[in-house]
């Protein structure tokens, strides 16, 4: 799930930012090719409802996870609620931005979506976070089953 999430989400956003590099002529604007701007559409009606709603279950499942069935250590399970307590935080930011972004009218047309290319890295940096602490954390605590 955690995978799914930094990919789908960085996915959406990488594919705005590459869609913002079009050059953009005033005052009529970019010309995107259709099946860009469907696959830019299809990614962000799937991004935002599911996105929006994952990261706190995954940081209660993560925790549940680590703490019950991994056994892991409790710094694993803070590193978990840190790296999940950011792709919440993401997710808000985004939101927020989102909602900026289409109360405004778009004048920077011309200037390509830098904050999409930020988020869309951010997503990415955030789900390998959380996927090395899972790991990490399985392989440490089969290292301490091993030696008890």
């Amino acid at each position: 799930m955690t995978l799914a999430w930094a990919l789908l989400a960085s996915a959406a956003c990488l594919t705005t930012f590459a869609i913002s590099t079009i050059a953009a002529p005033m005052p009529d604007g970019r010309t995107i090719p259709v099946w860009l701007e469907c696959g830019e559409a299809l990614l962000g009606v799937t991004m935002i409802p599911v996105c929006a709603l994952i990261p706190v279950p995954l940081l209660l499942h993560g925790r549940s996870v680590l703490g019950r069935r991994i056994r892991a250590s409790p710094v694993w399970v803070t590193f978990w609620t840190i790296a999940a307590s950011a792709a919440v935080a993401i997710e808000c930011l985004f939101l927020w931005r989102l909602v900026r972004n289409l109360a405004t009218p778009f004048a920077n047309l011309p200037n390509p979506s830098w904050h999409a290319l930020y988020f869309g890295i951010g997503y990415l940096v955030v789900g390998l976070a959380m996927m090395v602490i899972l790991a990490g954390a399985g392989r440490s605590a089969r290292k301490s089953a091993d030696v008890a």
